[in-house]
């Protein structure tokens, strides 16, 4: 195995044009010369290469702190025999996590925010230095308005120039939110189900104070293994 290519490098050089449901989606590279790179030109050696055999719970700990969202299972002749992403722990975490488990113990803060006037030039740049693909967006009133990703900007970037902003960015259909109260295996069901990358909770106004995202759902699913393991052996 030689490496992986993750979301940042390839989106990075270029943005897929069309919808997968019309005519087919088509990679179009910015510059003209990145049409004929090399996978090798933008893989990274992967920080994570495990045996099919490795601890789940360890192996999740592991992933929660790694630059990359995937885990390469290795064989002993050094073949990839499969992969672990940062998705699959969250399609089982309500399963494992326990119902009274709030989520806002297991939130990160402060909530990274963008705002409706705000280029997109602006954000693409922050979003690469802080290496993040969510950034909630705020309405005039500090509210959430709706939740942008990386390749939100990128696919509008190409299509508006950077100068548009984030306005003309945003998804249609807002964003996926849920209150203090709301369990950690709630927002783990709700990512599962609308495949969405984060949860951004918010108080009664419907200003965000915290957010949920896949690195805190696998976190919490180690944490719930560990958990499962201390009343079996304990």
């Amino acid at each position: 195995m030689a490496g992986v290519v993750s979301d940042f490098e390839v989106f990075g050089r270029g943005v897929l044009v069309g919808t997968h449901d019309t005519e087919g989606e088509l990679w179009y590279p910015y510059l003209a010369d990145a049409a004929d790179a090399e996978v090798e030109a933008v893989m990274q050696r992967p920080e994570l290469v495990v045996s099919p055999e490795a601890d789940l719970e360890a192996t999740l700990l592991k992933l929660a702190k790694a630059g990359q969202d995937c885990c390469i299972a290795v064989d002993r002749r050094g073949v990839a025999v499969g992969i672990l992403t940062e998705h699959d722990p969250v399609r089982y975490a309500s399963a494992l996590i326990e119902e009274e488990r709030g989520a806002i113990h297991d939130a990160s803060f402060p909530v990274q925010t963008t705002r409706l006037d705000e280029r997109l030039e602006d954000v693409h740049r922050e979003m690469l230095e802080r290496w993040v693909r969510h950034l909630v967006v705020l309405d005039e009133d500090g509210k959430v308005h709706s939740v942008i990703s990386y390749r939100d900007v990128i696919a509008a970037e190409a299509h508006l120039g950077a100068d548009a902003n984030v306005a003309d960015a945003v998804p249609r259909f807002g964003a996926k939110c849920l209150p203090r109260t709301a369990s950690t295996a709630d927002c783990a069901r709700l990512m599962a189900e609308h495949h969405i990358g984060c949860v951004p909770i918010v108080d009664d106004e419907g200003r965000p104070v915290a957010i949920i995202t896949r690195t805190n759902i696998i976190e919490a699913t180690a944490f719930a293994l560990e958990e499962e393991a201390l009343f079996e052996y304990g």
